[in-house]
């Protein structure tokens, strides 16, 4: 899912031959994940406007809605395959950063008016594992339980993460001190309960000694025996 290999197939290229095999790269329909190609040494090397270099940034960290700040030639270069695939990566991007995604802001990312064709790309995306979730139509939203990371941009994305992370522990801390509160709770009620159960069972054994001696008390003045009566 992610270009290494094409790292070692761009060894040593310049020219034509690379471009040509970062073009592969790009339109390969299940390669997702270019920060590592990006990164190589023969691709630094080309012109940050030179169009392939240029494109393999904007799978590598961007968005769909980045595509039209690519220069004409850079745009020249997108086939419906990369098209689908930026899509695809503009729902990770979203999908990591919160655990609901409205539908509106979807089709706004997406750039994808029609409803049932923007539902249709989010399946495809959890189809194919890149996050883990299910559409609530009802709501208008996709529920996210799980996302795939994407590439991360040094300084930047980093920080962003490091942020991320923070706020993930925060939240983690704060559940973990409701689940002990819970668990308190928990126990002073099965406290309470176990004394209410032993004090009406002590008070159900004296009830039960007081009428014996009552009965055993009648049985006295009439002469008869408790045994004898009841039997």
């Amino acid at each position: 899912m992610d270009a290494a290999p094409f790292c070692d197939v761009i060894a040593g290229k310049s020219g034509a031959v690379l471009s040509a095999h970062l073009k592969n790269a790009l339109t390969a329909p299940t390669t997702y994940f270019y920060g590592q190609l990006f990164h190589a040494a023969e691709v630094q090397q080309l012109p940050a406007d030179e169009p392939h270099r240029a494109l393999l940034e904007l799978m590598s960290y961007g968005t769909y809605g980045q595509l039209s700040s690519l220069q004409p030639s850079a745009q020249a270069l997108v086939t419906p395959v990369i098209r689908k695939k930026l899509r695809h990566l503009t729902i990770v991007s979203l999908a990591a950063a919160t655990r609901q995604i409205p539908y509106a802001l979807l089709q706004t990312e997406l750039q994808m008016p029609d409803l049932r064709d923007m539902e249709d790309t989010v399946i495809d995306v959890i189809t194919e594992g890149l996050i883990g979730g299910k559409l609530d139509p009802l709501a208008r939203v996709v529920d996210v339980h799980e996302a795939t990371s994407r590439d991360v941009r040094v300084p930047g994305d980093v920080k962003a993460l490091l942020a991320s992370l923070r706020s993930w522990a925060a939240r983690v801390d704060a559940t973990s001190a409701q689940l002990t509160d819970l668990l308190r709770d928990a126990d002073r009620s099965e406290h309470a309960y176990r004394k209410e159960s032993t004090d009406v069972a002590a008070e159900t054994l004296m009830v039960e000694g007081r009428c014996k001696m009552e009965l055993a008390a009648q049985f006295a003045v009439t002469g008869t025996s408790m045994t004898t009566f009841e039997a």
